[in-house]
Parts: structure tokens; C-alpha cells; sequence
């Protein structure tokens, strides 16, 4: 006998899909991430405005080229661990003792090669021919460095338990957007923003130790010699893959504080911001890819290929959909930002609006898929060539149409990666 009220069934049935999800390690922490970057989103369009309008055109320049330099050296101090640190836990975590031996030499690798870039850093901050405020804040910015490298995000991604590091990060960037109203009120006080940042940084890294040791604690281990070296040896590649990224990424803004005015150096960074919005709605799928992929790829190489061509399906029309709504939103939030004296960022970053969707295309192809299966060399060779070629056009497009010309030589540089992965994908993998 048919049920008269077919609505219970269907409530039911909806429930028994919730409920499977909320338990699904990647969809769980899919909408972890998510969560706390729509809130990475929200902040954004509240402290930014603010930073335009106290400290100006010109100085909010500056502080964005003080967050990139730093952000440069911060990526060479991460040296590739921010994917193969979340692996290797993924790998380990049914075994504490591997477990906690891979934790341990992987924090002590990840915290010498911060100290290291930290020095090189402060050093350079010195010896080079700069701007006396920009080296100055440049030293003053440098502990960001080890900051970035001392937050064990990477622990939580690899286990699959991200909710309660993302608790602490959503209360963290509240509480900084807080500080930043009570300490930001003046033209000159940048070197107050810079702080707001390394107490944000601070309070993340501190936090996620506690709650690492409270939550999901391992027993201490002292990392042996051939343990740092293994790690660092596994780290090379990705370092490698990164370094020539940043030729076409990080590096575009530093080109633009080499040639442009600090005015020019803003409108990048605003367009920049905006376009990380669409970024932030994929990086949560993105990085809870990350360990899924890996023991997916231990069991079923094709079980792997086939799940991967319907994230890249779906992350295509995600990112399409996110990238014309923000298109659209542009010239509404450029004008809350900044009203005319931001005005040229609006071109800006209509240019860089596809680089969130082939971003996040290429994190796919590459580092899902290419480095998922050990497909390296290709890949680094790829990107040194785009990054250097970037650099060659980026200079003479700086100092020829300013941001603009940087903005269009890091969308181009985007399309080429992907058209490569694609071949690459296609040649190694028969994907997509």
C-alpha cells in the first residue's frame, strides 16, 4: 500500500544524506574549511575599507608590499611542506609511533628552514638598497616567517580533524579585526597593522599547539639524523614546484614595488584581495583533498583518476559561477573599499578574474593528480619556464601599463599552466 504522505519518507531520506556527509571525513571538513573561509572572506571586506581609508592609498601600498616580501620568503620557508607535511600524516596516522616520529622531524625540518629564511630575510631587510620604511617594516613583519611555519594546521588537515583548529582561527581573526579598529587610527600606522598580523599569527600558532596537545596528542619522540633528511629529501620536490610558482605568483607584486608607484602597488593588492575571495570558495574542497586523495591512491590508482574527473567537473563550475557573481559584485565592492581613489583596481581585477578558476584547475591536474602519482619533473620544468617567461614580460609590462600589465602577465602565465597539466595529465595519467 502506497504511503498517502510520501513527505515523511523524503524528510527521512534527507536526514540519513545529512547525517552520512556530516560523518564523511572529506565532506566534514570540506564544510570546516569552508566555513572558516567565507569568514576569511567576510573580514576582509570589513578591514580592508577601513586600512584604505586610515592609512591611504600610498601606505596601504606599502603595508601589501610588506605582506608580500615576507609572504615570498614565507613560501621558501615552508619548503613544500604544506602538501607533503599533510600526506605523510595521512599516511601515518593509524600508527602513533610512525605518527608521532614523522610529526616530530617534520616540525624540526619545517622550523629549521623557517630560521634560516628569517635571517636571510632580516639580513636582506639590511644589505639592500631599500626604502628606508620598507626595510624597516620588513624587520618588523620578519617573525612572520617562523609564525607560518610554527602553525600546525598540517597535523589537523592530515588527520582529517580540522573543526576545532577552524574554531580557534574564526576567533582569532575576530579578535584581530578587533585590535586592528583599536590600534590602526592614523596615515602612519603601518607598522600597527604589521603587528595585527603577527598577533594574529601568533595566537593561531600557540592556539593550534595547545589544542594539538589537549586533543589529538602523540607520544614525544626526538627525530634521528636520516628522519630530518628523509623528510627534507620528500619536502624537495614540492619546495622545487613552488619556488618556480612563485615566479608567476608572489613575484609579480615585488616587480610592482620595483617599478610602480605604492599607489599602483594598492590597486594590485586590492584586485588581489578580491580575488582571493573566489579562491577561498574553492580552497576548502582543495585542501581536504589533500590526505583523501593520498590513501585513495594507496588502494585504486583508477578508483582515483575517476573521482578526481568529478572534482575537476564540479570545481570548473563552481569556480565559473563564483567567478562571474564576484565579477559582477566589482565595481559595488571597489566602491565600499575605497570609493574613486581606488578606482583603477576595478580593471585590475577584472584582468586576474580567471586566475581563481585556472588556480584551482591546476591544483587539481598538478598537485592532486601529477604529484599525487609521483609525477614530478615535468611539472617543475613546466613552471620554471612560465615563471621565468612571466618575469621577462612582467617587467616591461610594469613599467608600460603599471598594474595592469602585471595583472595580464599573471593571467596569462595561469592559462599556460593549466594548457601543460592538461598535456601532462593526458600523457602520464590519461586525465581528464
Amino acid at each position: 500500500m502506497e504511503n498517502p504522505n510520501p513527505m515523511p519518507d523524503r524528510l527521512g531520506k534527507f536526514r540519513d544524506l545529512i547525517a552520512r556527509l556530516w560523518h564523511n571525513p572529506l565532506w566534514s571538513n570540506t564544510a570546516d574549511l569552508a566555513i572558516l573561509q567565507m569568514v576569511g572572506y567576510v573580514l576582509p571586506l570589513v578591514s580592508m575599507p577601513y586600512l584604505v581609508r586610515v592609512l591611504g592609498t600610498s601606505n596601504y601600498g606599502l603595508f601589501a608590499l610588506v605582506l608580500a616580501v615576507v609572504g615570498y620568503f614565507g613560501a621558501f620557508a615552508d619548503f613544500g611542506y604544506g602538501y607533503t607535511a599533510v600526506r605523510a600524516v595521512a599516511s601515518t596516522r593509524s600508527d602513533s609511533v610512525a605518527l608521532s616520529r614523522t610529526v616530530s622531524s617534520t616540525t624540526l625540518a619545517k622550523l629549521a628552514c623557517g630560521s634560516v629564511v628569517w635571517v636571510s630575510l632580516v639580513a636582506s631587510s639590511w644589505a639592500l638598497p631599500l626604502p628606508p620604511d620598507l626595510a624597516h617594516l620588513m624587520r618588523v613583519a620578519s617573525p612572520l616567517v617562523l609564525l607560518s611555519v610554527a602553525n600546525p594546521a598540517w597535523y589537523f588537515q592530515g588527520l582529517q580533524r580540522v573543526r576545532p583548529m577552524v574554531i580557534w582561527q574564526i576567533v582569532v581573526r575576530i579578535l584581530g579585526l578587533l585590535l586592528l579598529f583599536a590600534i590602526v587610527r592614523r596615515r602612519g600606522d603601518v607598522p600597527a597593522a604589521v603587528s595585527v598580523e603577527l598577533a594574529i599569527a601568533l595566537a593561531s600558532a600557540v592556539g593550534g599547539w595547545a589544542l594539538m596537545l589537549r586533543l589529538a596528542p602523540i607520544p614525544p619522540c626526538r627525530p634521528t639524523r636520516d628522519e630530518l633528511l628523509k623528510s627534507l629529501s620528500e619536502s624537495a620536490q614540492m619546495f622545487a614546484s613552488t619556488l618556480a610558482s612563485l615566479l608567476y605568483t608572489n613575484a609579480l607584486t615585488i616587480v610592482l614595488g620595483i617599478v610602480g608607484s605604492r599607489e599602483q602597488i594598492a590597486y594590485y593588492a586590492i584586485a588581489d584581495r578580491l580575488n582571493n575571495a573566489v579562491k577561498r570558495l574553492l580552497t576548502p574542497l582543495l585542501q581536504a583533498l589533500v590526505p583523501h586523495v593520498n590513501r585513495m591512491r594507496e588502494s585504486s590508482h583508477q578508483a582515483t583518476i575517476d573521482f578526481l574527473r568529478r572534482i575537476l567537473h564540479s570545481t570548473v563550475l563552481l569556480g565559473a559561477v563564483s567567478t562571474l557573481m564576484v565579477i559582477a559584485a566589482a565595481p559595488v565592492l571597489i566602491q565600499i573599499i575605497g570609493g574613486r581613489a581606488i578606482a583603477p583596481a576595478l580593471w585590475v581585477f577584472w584582468i586576474m578574474s580567471p586566475q581563481a578558476l585556472l588556480i584551482a584547475v591546476s591544483n587539481i591536474l598538478g598537485v592532486q593528480g601529477l604529484f599525487s602519482f609521483q609525477i614530478v619533473k615535468p611539472i617543475v620544468r613546466a613552471q620554471s619556464f612560465v615563471g621565468l617567461l612571466t618575469l621577462l614580460l612582467a617587467f616591461p609590462a610594469a613599467m608600460r601599463f603599471q598594474s595592469v600589465g602585471v595583472a595580464a602577465a599573471g593571467t596569462l602565465a595561469e592559462f599556460a599552466i593549466v594548457a601543460i597539466y592538461i598535456h601532462l595529465s593526458r600523457k602520464h595519467l590519461n586525465f581528464p
